[in-house]
Formats: structure tokens, sequence, C-alpha cells
């Protein structure tokens, strides 16, 4: 057995277990609303026009604007039409999704990246209560997707990384043209 076949096994292994072990009423509530906070990235797109509202957090808006752009390019453009990872529910015959099943790749999870790469931008631009608020709600809405039964915690984990490649990629292109822009304001500036 090589090291995909036991990845791929420890990732059943952990939706079998969370299916026997974890799931119960209350959390199925709460985890179905959770996740579809992510849906199409509703709710970061929401955060965006919120933020934008204000000169003071409108920076913050476009940096999660651009990670979001990123992550979706990255992630469901580019890698699960490239990868074509199937669903966990279709290749485990005992596990049973508690939503309805996405028809899109599995690999890697666009809610994870999203939602961690917009949750960062929350956390590295913004006062700590909304940055923290924004970032849980972000862990929540990826641990959400292995918890439903519609990702493996591999699409996950990668989702992540793509989100935070995307956050701090995003940050530093959106400083870098504010310096650019500020720069060329004093230049002309300076020529009146």
């Amino acid at each position: 057995m090589d090291f995909f076949d036991t990845l791929l096994n420890i990732d059943e292994d952990i939706l079998l277990y969370i299916q026997e072990n974890l799931r119960n009423a209350n959390t199925d509530t709460i985890m179905k609303a959770v996740t579809h906070l992510g849906d199409i990235g509703i709710f970061w797109i929401l955060m965006i026009l919120i933020l934008t509202l204000s000169k003071k957090y409108a920076k913050t808006a476009l940096i999660m604007a651009v990670t979001l752009s990123l992550g979706l390019l990255i992630t469901n453009l580019v890698l699960k039409n490239s990868v074509h990872r199937i669903r966990p529910f279709h290749a485990i015959e005992e596990l049973f999704p508690l939503i309805n099943k996405p028809e899109d790749w599995s690999f890697p999870s666009g809610h994870a990246t999203s939602s961690i790469g917009c949750g960062l931008a929350m956390l590295r631009n913004l006062p700590k209560k909304y940055g923290v608020t924004g970032f849980t709600i972000g862990i929540l809405i990826a641990i959400s997707r292995v918890y439903l039964g519609v990702h493996y915690t591999t699409d996950v984990a990668a989702g992540a990384l793509i989100g935070i490649f995307s956050a701090f990629s995003s940050e530093k292109i959106v400083n870098k043209a504010d310096r650019i822009i500020k720069e060329k304001r004093k230049g002309k500036k300076s020529l009146h």
C-alpha cells in the first residue's frame, strides 16, 4: 500500500467515524446552517459589501474580494477540473451526506478556500473582535464540509492552504497597488 492509498483510507475512516460517532440532531442542524453561509461565497460577499460601506475598512473589503477571486480561480477553475476527485459519498457506500449532494468535483474544497481565505483576511486586517469572529466562522464552514459528508479532510486541508495563500497574496497585491496609487498622487500634487 502506497502513501496515497493510506491517506485515502484515513480520509474514509475519518468520515465514517464522524458519521457513526459525532453526528446528532442538534449538531447536524447547526452544521447545515453553517455550511450554507459558504455557498457561492455568499457570507463573504455580504461581508465585503458591508465593509465597502466604510472608508476605514474598504481596503480590507478589497483584500477579501481579491482573496475570493484568487481562491475561486485556483480551486474551482483549475484544480477541481484537473484533479477530478469524486465526492466521498460516491466512493464510500456507507457514507450518507446530510445536505444535497454537490455535483462538482471534490478536491479541493471551495468552501474551505473561500472561508479560510476571507476569514484570515478579516483576522489580519480588522479589529480583533471582528477578525476573530470572521476567522472562526471560516473555520466552522470548512469543518462543516467534512462533518456533512461532502468532502474528505484532505479536500478541506488543501482548500485551507489555498485560502491562506490567497489571503496573503491578495494582501500583498492590494498593499502594493495602494502604495503605487499613493506615490502617483504625491507626484501629481508636487507638480502643482
